[in-house]
């Protein structure tokens, strides 16, 4: 094994994409459009948490839209259903976007509140490196401002980063002819996760195993087809 290889495995396996977690659930409205519809499932069994949810992608070189919606779950308490629409316009190099997404949450007590969450988003497209940023705001919150970079090196090695000024998200994707390997690091505080996507066809199969705290492991798992261009 080159000196490369081995460098870039001791990368994958000791650095890391500190997202794999969200990034279904948290992306910017701005970027690249890939045809695609999946479901997913995650959970933390020592919270008795678990979510269900569903998305969908469709667009051209210059236009996208994309939804999502998931349905929540914490002990026999709480419940709530998230559901969001994006779009975007897309240039040669800039891209920009904007969403819209509804929360319903209620407890079993018959406690019941809505909200409204507005997202705007900006990216650039530079060859292998993509730049990204977007806002994303309740409204009866404080906005949350984020920020991205996306370097696919090769057909193999991925590496991206993102944060929101308070912690810094790194990681790394490794990937082979049937699929990847995906890991990730989250800091300040722990968080690691590692993952496989292995590609069928059309088809993407994904699992996802996560730290995050003092024993709050995760579990992820998602079916995602993506359309032949």
């Amino acid at each position: 094994m080159s000196y490369v290889r081995k460098i870039t495995l001791f990368v994958f396996l000791v650095a890391a994409v500190s997202f794999a977690k969200d990034g279904m659930w948290n992306r910017s409205p701005a970027r690249l459009a890939e045809t695609s519809f999946g479901i997913a499932f995650e959970n933390r069994p020592r919270m008795d948490e678990c979510l269900y949810g569903a998305v969908g992608e469709w667009g051209t070189p210059h236009f996208r839209i994309d939804f999502l919606s998931n349905y929540s779950i914490v002990d026999s308490l709480y419940r709530k259903v998230y559901s969001e629409i994006n779009g975007g316009v897309n240039g040669d190099i800039f891209a920009v976007g904007a969403g819209y997404g509804n929360s319903v949450e209620w407890l079993q007590d018959g406690s019941f509140w809505d909200r409204h969450q507005l997202r705007f988003g900006a990216a650039a497209q530079m060859k292998s490196l993509s730049l990204r940023s977007w806002v994303r705001w309740f409204t009866d919150d404080e906005p949350e401002f984020w920020g991205g970079a996306y370097w696919d090196a090769s057909d193999s090695f991925r590496l991206y980063a993102r944060t929101d000024g308070s912690f810094l998200g790194v990681g790394t994707g490794l990937c082979f002819s049937l699929g990847c390997l995906e890991s990730s690091y989250e800091f300040p505080g722990f968080s690691f996760s590692v993952g496989i996507r292995v590609a069928l066809g059309n088809w993407n199969l994904s699992g996802n195993h996560g730290f995050e705290g003092e024993f709050l492991d995760w579990n992820a798992f998602s079916v995602v087809r993506k359309n032949k261009k």
